[in-house]
């Protein structure tokens, strides 16, 4: 597998997610990501339209891993955090997630920090015993909350030995997302694993393209199609970060 580096205050590894609902569709939308050549892929498993056959989705990650050296990460995001409807209760995600570290080569898996606290501590052991990353995520699609309970729950993160860290949260205004990354350059200096952070919608596109300045380390682009508000597709993005890198 095609090693993936993480480096805080370098250019971010720019990850494309892949929404398809069956096996066709997210090859399909792989066959068109492929050519662009992102740094990482997310396999948004919430859209899959039968998530509750694990077998299924072994053999849905199986293929995507066949067809390209790209590395995997593997999310199912709930709809309290923006997520598609799923079948599955917080019990089911969890095991379907050891299921995927135990059977599959993906790189990393997302779980969400507002799980139940005891299945977000099983989940970290058991992954770390299959050699498999955790980030451990909390997204925010009515606000930003204030800078003390954005950092309390980073720090939460790293506490419950998250190998990443990601928070997206939705901006009211400009001054949200300049205080996003206020708060990321902050804790860049104070933690011991990476983070990502970016503000989602029209007003924070900005952090899409900025935030690695401030410490972000992925920032996530459309490839066929987009998984939250204010993704920009990655040709545009790769232009951004390389023309702002040019002049630092």
């Amino acid at each position: 597998m095609r090693c993936i580096k993480i480096d805080q205050y370098k250019k971010p590894q720019i990850c494309i997610p892949l929404t398809g609902k069956n096996l066709e569709e997210n090859k399909e939308q792989l066959r068109l990501i492929i050519p662009k050549d992102p740094d990482m892929l997310e396999l948004r498993a919430d859209f899959l339209s039968n998530l509750s056959d694990s077998h299924y989705i072994i053999k849905v990650i199986k293929s995507i891993l066949d067809m390209t050296d790209i590395p995997l990460l593997f999310t199912i995001r709930s709809t309290r955090e923006g997520g598609e409807p799923i079948s599955l209760d917080d019990l089911g995600v969890m095991n379907l997630l050891k299921t995927v570290c135990a059977e599959t080569n993906i790189f990393m898996i997302d779980y969400e920090l507002e799980s139940n606290p005891k299945y977000v501590k099983e989940l970290v052991a058991y992954a770390k015993t299959q050699n498999k990353k955790v980030v451990l995520s909390y997204h925010n699609f009515k606000e930003t909350p204030m800078n003390e309970e954005l950092i309390e729950k980073v720090l939460a993160m790293e506490k419950n030995n998250a190998d990443h860290a990601k928070i997206a949260v939705m901006p009211n205004n400009q001054a949200d997302v300049f205080r996003l990354l206020e708060v990321t350059y902050k804790l860049t200096s104070e933690l011991s694993i990476p983070l990502t952070t970016m503000s989602m919608g029209e007003i924070g596109k900005i952090s899409r393209a900025l935030g690695w300045i401030y410490g972000s380390n992925i920032t996530f682009a459309v490839g066929a199609k987009s998984s939250a508000p204010g993704q920009i597709e990655i040709e545009p993005l790769r232009k951004s970060i390389d023309a702002i890198k040019y002049v630092i």
